[in-house]
């Protein structure tokens, strides 16, 4: 049934003048002869503008009309809610279907289950019981061989701490460095020491290290028996041991060719041999020595110092060496660049 208040555009109550302008406006913009392209849809619309405008302008039709309008509204109402409901109660069945289903396949798999936890329990009790069998057997075994296997154990480490001692007492040498001057710098570890807390150790991790020079006909010239040294520069060698307090300080001196103590091992720490003298560190100052021993330019102020060269040497006076902080001394220890560097 068709709706003439939607056809006209207005609203069911109303006034019939409404009505009337709503008519006009709408025949007129739908006449055929207004577009002749589209000329049977005019036509038909134009025919159902005049049905609607017909029946709503005259007040008995209008009357009658909007009774069968109600009714044909009120069924298509009805008939909408009754199938709403019919689409609800066959969506709430299919979910009930489909919760048993689910239901039954998780009781299903919940059987499945339990019945592979027992069949696993099952059998980790039967291999349970199987390795404590192995294991009572194999204690058995071992309870006949463990007094064999002590005895063999300690024959083993009595023949192997024996072999070790009369290897290390017939190497020479563990390591040996690049020649420098025809003697080549010569390490070897302790097999037996005591350590700086007076402690007795083994040597088989080689961190405690004794240090002498060979020649190049592998004869130790000068004997393993420092505890760090240095390549040899202009003739001499620095070394180091440690003192006799029990602190145990490493101080550092200088060797000639044949190992004689040219310079004492006074010195905290030491730069090689160059152009004629070598930086030393004495109570945290630094100076230099000749080939003597003798303090050329004594520990007094300088904080860092570099080697000499071609008659100068590059020092500074501060703790964190910066370019700058440098100025350049002499062999007498006159400064001779850079002096702006001092006591700044």
């Amino acid at each position: 049934m068709k709706n003439y208040y939607d056809v006209l555009g207005v609203d069911r109550d109303a006034p019939t003048e409404e009505i009337r302008i709503a008519y006009k406006i709408l025949v007129k913009k739908f006449h055929p002869d207004v577009n002749l392209e589209q000329r049977d849809f005019f036509e038909k619309k134009s025919k159902e503008l005049n049905e609607a405008h017909e029946t709503l302008s005259n007040p008995s039709k209008r009357e009658q009309y909007d009774i069968r309008l109600n009714d044909f509204l009120n069924n298509r109402n009805d008939n909408y809610q009754n199938t709403q409901k019919e689409e609800q109660n066959r969506k709430q069945e299919d979910e009930n279907l489909k919760n048993q289903q689910e239901k039954a396949k998780q009781a299903q798999k919940e059987r499945e289950e339990q019945e592979e936890f027992e069949q696993k329990e099952r059998e980790e009790k039967r291999k349970e019981k199987e390795f404590e069998e192995n294991r009572a057997k194999e204690h058995k075994r071992q309870n006949k061989n463990v007094l064999y296997g002590f005895l063999s154990l300690i024959l083993i480490v009595a023949l192997s701490f024996g072999g070790y001692i009369l290897y290390r007492y017939n190497v020479k040498y563990d390591k040996a460095y690049s020649f420098y001057q025809d003697l080549a710098r010569v390490e070897k570890h302790r097999t037996f020491y005591f350590n700086d807390y007076g402690n007795f150790e083994f040597g088989f991790d080689g961190r405690d290290k004794m240090y002498g020079f060979v020649d190049r006909n592998d004869n130790i010239v000068i004997r393993i028996m420092y505890d760090d040294a240095r390549d040899f520069s202009e003739g001499l060698a620095a070394v180091q041991v440690k003192d006799n307090s029990i602190f145990k300080k490493e101080k550092w001196g200088f060797i000639d060719k044949t190992g004689n103590m040219v310079v004492p091992t006074e010195y905290e720490s030491v730069h090689n041999f160059s152009d004629g003298l070598a930086g030393v560190e004495c109570g945290s100052k630094w100076g230099f020595v000749d080939k003597t021993g003798k303090q050329v330019i004594g520990c007094s102020s300088y904080k860092g110092v570099n080697n000499f060269k071609d008659g100068y040497a590059w020092v500074t006076q501060k703790d964190v060496y910066k370019n700058e902080d440098y100025f350049l001394i002499d062999k007498q220890g006159y400064c001779i660049k850079n002096c702006g560097a001092i006591n700044k």
